[in-house]
């Protein structure tokens, strides 16, 4: 299998807000392996950029920062959605969150 590089398209523990074209210079680039952070953005920007991901052909990965009970929550059910399916990383908690999303644990693609 081999080692996966996943350029993550974050700065200081957040996705940036130009994630849309930074994301368009990795794909061009030919990056096969991209992620996001569950804050910085709204998350319907999250999923619009999971979508063009998924469009070109690589995999996306979404790794759960939010450090309260409630932004846990947001985020492991937009873990549970189709944000970024492939896979999943982040810290593990005990919150409520842990139950509805195990994927907050890293986790490789596929």
């Amino acid at each position: 299998m081999g080692l996966r590089f996943i350029f993550m398209l974050t700065r200081n523990d957040r996705t940036v807000g130009d994630a849309s074209e930074q994301l368009k210079t990795a794909l061009r680039l030919g990056v096969r392996h991209i992620g996001f952070k569950d804050i910085g953005l709204p998350i319907d920007r999250l999923k619009v950029l999971n979508r063009v991901i998924k469009a070109d052909g690589a995999t996306s990965y979404l790794e759960v920062v939010s450090l309260d009970r409630q932004s846990e929550i947001v985020s492991a059910k937009a873990a549970v959605q189709p944000c970024a399916e492939e896979g999943r990383c982040g810290r593990t908690v005990a919150t409520p969150a842990r139950a509805k999303a195990s994927a907050l644990r890293c986790c490789s693609s596929k």
